[in-house]
């Protein structure tokens, strides 16, 4: 954590670093022009699922819903897959 700039700031609401699971990625900005070479960030829908049920909807309910932004910097990209697939979306 000690490498990930306002970590505290998540850990602080989730009580520990999300495990990203289930989180969704809302979007994805590519970036070969930034001074510390290529980067990506990412917008992140995340939230901390929960055993109770939600009365309405029937399904489990979650809880500190968020997006969170990560910028990653000095990456090097083979492929993107899935880049309309919530389920799997994956940079490598």
């Amino acid at each position: 954590m000690a490498n990930i700039e306002n970590a505290t700031a998540l850990i602080s609401i989730f009580g520990k670093w999300p495990s990203f699971h289930d989180a969704e990625v809302l979007r994805a900005v590519l970036d070969r022009s930034g001074p510390e070479g290529p980067s990506v960030e990412t917008m992140i829908h995340v939230f901390e699922m929960t055993s109770e049920i939600d009365s309405k909807s029937g399904l489990y309910a979650v809880k500190n819903r968020m997006l969170v932004t990560l910028r990653f910097t000095e990456i090097s990209l083979q492929q993107i897959q899935g880049f309309n697939e919530p389920e799997c979306f994956v940079l490598a």
